[in-house]
């Protein structure tokens, strides 16, 4: 497997600011000009996830067992595996519930669920994402109380963004209005101080930690570390131990709040104690996870200020209590008494062994003595909140009973939100009070009316500037010029967003392995060497499920295409990682991970999530459910069927992606003709993976450059919503219109490669910027692309219509078409060129565009490649010098001229023609008038289903390929023809379709008799009619010791040989897309794809020689230290694949 890297770090819009954010939420971004103060968000010091606060869910979390609750609620339930279990609620059903829950309440929501019995407290958790827990198996529905009451608080607790408030002119008004703001801080607003933070990777504490042998940096707060071994933390205390009692201008806008009668709470989880220092007022401090004011000791809890151990802390040296030391001086008997041996001040059992050693707690002796020892003082500890230790009680109390009801504005400083129970505050407070978040990156997993971004210092201070408060800090320099812009980045986030609708099309798997992966990254931050040894498995091991991971993430999904991509490890070994076993084959319809399976038709080798029934469904049924829908007007592309059986009766449903649900009464049902069997259209499907694309667009709506790319998101957003196509269409329409805007998107259901009937679409979301430079040059071939049009082989021997014949449009509108550099692109295959809408009515009547992902082209063409598949090694270094140039005008072509010609001729449902029916136009196949065309209602994939697709990309593969010996249209792009010349060219495409046809059969499926892909089988197709060009034009050469093939092209028969023979498969395959004439069509394609003979033999040599496929590893933005948007790109590697997914937090 090879990887490389598409990102471009110039992409900027036309006012050099970066306007796409695939990680982080669309902000204001401010950039302190004259300054280089470093910030960064910060780690608390304080309980990890799993704390045991009391307070923020109002919910009794007194007994022993809760913990074990809490471990239920982390192992969330994924609703893809939730099918899988017995008596669970349905996508459809949770969701109902859930908007029943905000709707009525939770008392009235309880009262009319589980208290009438019209459903169990065990099915009604996994309403709300909970998997019921083994250890309450066989217990009454009553034991799922508390279990059911956490996933009621959770859903709860979420908060959607308020809408009117977008700018850093609406926090100046909040701040303005006002009086009960809580300000919750953490790291960074102390850096600039010179204080550490904990988390940043390079200068944060724990990353300067490796040498004290932990396991994990966050140990050393762990507070049972520090009881068997306090010299570990003392060795490092001196590091983030405040020397100073000056304080940041932030804490000096906090004060400002204050002495202004504005300031509710400051929750700090900061224990540097500098908020007292800047005069913070204790009635208005929370300190969430201590500080450094006072020191207490482990044994007899005596208190005293930080500053009596202060001189211990700075040397490293352990602290004792002098308390404790006097006591035991008091009570010493002369003849002196041993007692059990006290660890950090405590009576135990011997302490279990860590890496470090603690000399001063061991004795070299194993002598049965050695339990016993001189009585010793208690360890002084600073009052600081270690992992394991409650919070202190003010932090709940003041919370619940005196901030909640007072609260009318939330700013959230320098914290990444990251530890819980503080992280959970915003989520806990009113949903109507606004909420303003302030640091150096977004916090993408909490949605906050706006996000300020920049140096906390600089930010706070701007504001103030705006409201005119008077900010005096020697930190703030007079006349500081301050840069604040508007940073777009939600189109991003919502094409990232939509992976997680792709791995549900993909696979039941999917979506678990993609948490699994992206969970055992976070877990060891990248470190995979550290994951081997934790998990104790081998180094081999891990990167073989690295290997794995890579080529997961790049195709989204456990398939290429249609083919399984295998992990062959140890089950065992999987369990290590991270217990995968249980988690796959819960979810897996296939069996064992290692069995080979295709997508395709459901069969016994076959499965297909678009098809998703437990109970048998046909090829024959998908077909004859798909001509009544299309009857009805039901469009297939984001539907899925599944066949059920109720009540006796088979029902169709098909399941319509839409983030509505109706209710089942409302449902739209279509009897099947001459049966008992019944369609029912639900709306619901991917509702939960579609709501985040919703919000996020929701969002970016705001920041659209022009009113036009408002109608597009708006009809996005109602296609989405309510599932219905026509919305999606009339996006498409107003998105054609939207002629070379700075930054690109397209999204929806699009294309239906994986579908096996061919109509059902992924769900694709691209975010790109404009390629100036090379869109000139695409912009030159549109104004001359009509004189084209008529060199294209059906075009020959008519007059009519400019020459252009009745089987091309009257008139060719010119399309938008442009070089795209792609900053997100979230699909399953990355294509070099785009073609779109896919709607053929659309493009007939509307118009089109065509865009090339530029960046993807030179990353797949900038890898080394000294010996190019299939190509003579006598060839290799012309054929390299030109492959480039050709591919490149190829594809431009392919979607240009390839995909924007042809005219279907249509008869409408007012009975007109979009020709003469009375004389109708002479086919050039047979020299008679056609007999067939599209009726009302039908379409081109309705009409041709499974072909539809190769059948187009054959289409527009031969286009390209046939106009590619025109030198004027080559010289249009500027080629060096020092280097090569267009004859060069010409003879390089027919080499590359050459070496296509045979890398196509990779891709053919022989067991099942069918294509995997389908520009596979159009290049295979193209590669059969230049093999029987006849005369030696092509032939195909077997090595005989090292069995490989290559291709030869009798480069002085392109002309009278190639060319020929791709323009009657050209004018073949376009006069039946034209005409609907499905019935010789099918016939002739199937035939010529047809593999059998010696095409079986080179598919053996072929799958034997395979060539690692090359994984494209894509960038994110972020923001960088002086506060500027930047790309960050990825290492070109399995590790960097996998680091670029989890940092875009989906």
């Amino acid at each position: 497997m090879s990887a490389s890297n598409t990102g471009s770090p110039g992409m900027a819009n036309a006012d050099g600011v970066f306007s796409g954010s695939p990680l982080k939420a669309p902000a204001i971004e401010i950039v302190n000009l004259l300054s280089d103060t470093e910030d960064s968000t910060g780690h608390p010091v304080g309980p990890p996830e799993q704390s045991h606060e009391e307070d923020v869910g109002s919910i009794d979390t007194g007994n022993d067992e809760w913990s074990m609750y809490e471990d239920a609620l982390a192992g969330a339930l994924d609703h893809d595996t939730a099918d899988h279990l017995l008596d669970a609620c349905t996508v459809e059903e949770s969701l109902a519930f859930r908007k029943r829950l905000r709707t009525d309440g939770e008392d009235k929501f309880l009262e009319e669920t589980v208290e009438n019995g019209t459903i169990s407290a065990k099915k009604l958790c996994t309403a709300f994402g909970i998997r019921p827990p083994a250890f309450l198996e066989g217990q009454s529905d009553e034991a799922y109380y508390n279990l059911l009451s956490l996933g009621i608080c959770r859903e709860l607790s979420k908060r959607a963004k308020l809408s009117q408030y977008n700018t850093i002119d609406d926090v100046v008004t909040l701040l303005k209005k006002s009086s009960n703001i809580i300000v919750l801080t953490g790291a960074g607003i102390s850096t600039s101080l010179g204080i550490p933070d904990f988390r940043s990777k390079t200068t944060g504490l724990y990353s300067q930690l490796q040498h004290l042998g932990l396991s994990d940096p966050q140990e050393v707060f762990d507070i049972s570390i520090f009881r068997e071994d306090p010299t570990i933390f003392y060795s490092i205390a001196s590091s983030i131990l405040p020397s100073t009692s000056s304080f940041s201008p932030t804490h000096a806008f906090i004060r400002l709040l204050q002495d202004k009668s504005k300031l509710l709470t400051n929750y700090t989880q900061n224990i540097d104690n500098i908020e007292t220092h800047a005069g913070i007022l204790p009635s208005n401090l929370i300190q969430c996870h201590g500080s450094f004011a006072t020191a207490s000791c482990l044994e007899c809890k005596h208190q005293v200020p930080c500053s009596e151990i202060y001189n211990d802390l700075k040397a490293g040296r352990v602290a004792r209590c002098e308390r404790c030391i006097h006591s035991l001086l008091q009570a010493q008997p002369a003849g002196g008494i041993k007692r059990k041996r006290s660890y950090g001040g405590l009576p135990t059992k011997k302490p279990h062994k860590t890496k470090k050693k603690r000399e001063e707690y061991e004795d070299s002796t194993d002598d049965e003595e050695d339990d016993y020892e001189i009585p010793i003082a208690g360890v002084m500890k600073p009052d600081i909140t270690f992992f394991g230790e409650d919070l202190p009680d003010a932090f709940s109390k003041r919370l619940t009973q005196h901030d909640r009801d007072k609260v009318d504005l939330v700013l959230v400083i320098g914290t990444s939100l990251k530890v819980a129970p503080v992280s959970e505050v915003v989520g806990f407070l009113p949903r109507g009070t606004p909420q303003v978040y302030i640091s150096r990156e977004a916090c993408a997993h909490v949605d906050f009316d706006v996000d300020l971004l920049g140096d906390c210092d600089v930010v706070v201070a701007e504001l103030c500037r705006r409201l005119g408060w008077e900010l005096r800090h020697e930190m703030v320099p007079e006349g500081r010029e301050v840069d604040v812009r508007l940073v777009e980045g939600y189109e991003s986030r919502a094409a990232w967003h939509g992976a997680r609708v792709i791995l549900r099309q993909v696979s039941p798997e999917s979506t678990p392995i993609f948490d699994l992966i992206i969970e055992l990254y976070l877990a060891c931050q990248g470190d995979w060497a550290s994951l081997a040894s934790r998990a104790d498995v081998s180094t081999e091991d891990v990167e073989s499920f690295l290997d794995y991971a890579a080529v997961f993430l790049g195709n989204i999904g456990n398939y290429y295409v249609r083919t399984k991509t295998l992990l062959l490890i140890d089950e065992a070994i999987l369990t290590s990682l991270g217990a995968w076993g249980s988690k796959i084959h819960s979810a897996d319809k296939s069996g064992s991970i290692e069995e080979a399976i295709d997508l395709g038709f459901p069969s016994e080798v076959a499965q297909s999530s678009y098809y998703p029934s437990d109970e048998e469904i046909t090829r024959e049924d998908i077909e004859r459910v798909s001509i009544i829908l299309e009857k009805e007007g039901v469009f297939p592309e984001n539907t899925r069927i599944q066949k059920v059986i109720e009540g006796g009766r088979t029902i169709y449903k098909v399941l319509q992606a839409s983030t509505e649900v109706d209710q089942h009464e409302s449902r739209r049902r279509i009897s099947i003709p001459n049966s008992s069997e019944e369609i029912l259209v639900v709306k619901g499907d991917h509702a939960r993976q579609l709501e985040p694309v919703c919000q996020c667009l929701e969002k970016a709506k705001e920041y659209a450059a022009n009113p036009q790319q408002r109608l597009v998101i708006d009809q996005y957003l109602d296609s989405f919503r309510t599932g219905e196509i026509e919305a999606f269409k009339e996006s498409q329409r107003l998105w054609v219109k939207d002629l070379q805007p700075t930054v690109e998107n397209a999204f929806g259901f699009v294309e239906p490669y994986r579908d096996p009937h061919g109509t059902r679409a992924e769900f694709e979301g691209i975010v790109a910027f404009v390629n100036t430079e090379e869109t000139k040059v695409l912009t030159k071939l549109v104004d001359s692309s009509a004189a084209y049009i008529c060199k294209l082989p059906w075009t020959e021997g008519f007059t009519e219509n400019n020459g252009k014949g009745p089987f091309e449009k009257e008139l060719f509108e010119p399309p938008d078409f442009t070089s795209l550099q792609t900053l997100a692109y979230c699909s399953s295959i990355i294509f070099p060129g785009i073609n779109l809408p896919n709607f053929n009515d659309i493009r007939q009547d509307v118009g089109f565009k065509n865009v090339m992902i530029s960046n993807q082209i030179a990353a797949e063409y900038s890898s080394d490649r000294a010996d190019p598949p299939f190509i003579d090694p006598s060839e290799a270094p012309s054929y390299l010098k030109a492959e480039y140039n050709a591919f490149y005008i190829w594809v431009v072509l392919h979607e240009l001229l390839g995909h924007g010609t042809s005219k279907l001729l249509t008869q409408y449902s007012d009975g007109s023609y979009n020709f003469d029916n009375a004389n109708p136009p002479i086919s050039p196949l047979n020299g008679k008038p056609i007999t067939t065309w599209y009726k009302p209602g039908q379409s081109w994939t309705g009409i041709f289903g499974d072909l539809a697709t190769s059948l187009d990309e054959c289409r527009a593969e031969c286009v390209g390929a046939y106009l590619m010996d025109d030198p004027s249209l080559l010289r249009l792009f500027d080629f060096d023809e020092t280097k090569m010349t267009p004859e060069d060219i010409t003879y390089n495409v027919y080499l590359q379709v050459a070496a296509a046809g045979l890398s196509a059969l990779e891709n053919y499926i022989e067991d099942d008799k069918r294509w995997g892909q389908a520009h596979s089988r159009a290049h295979f197709a193209m590669f059969r009619v230049l093999l029987d060009a006849g005369d030696g034009f092509l032939t195909v050469r077997q090595h005989p010791t090292t069995n490989k093939l290559t291709v030869r092209i009798d480069r002085s028969k392109v002309l009278t040989h190639g060319k020929p023979a791709l323009g009657r498969l050209l004018l073949r395959l376009h006069i039946y897309r034209c005409t609907a004439d499905v019935v010789p069509c099918r016939e002739y394609f199937e035939n010529l794809t047809r593999v059998h003979g010696v095409y079986s033999e080179w598919r053996r040599i072929v799958l034997a020689d395979r060539r690692p496929r090359l994984l494209l590893v894509q960038a994110n933005t972020f923001l960088d230290e002086a506060g500027k948007v930047m790309l960050k790109e990825y290492e070109p590697t399995v590790e960097g694949m996998i680091q670029s997914w989890a940092e875009r937090g989906i």
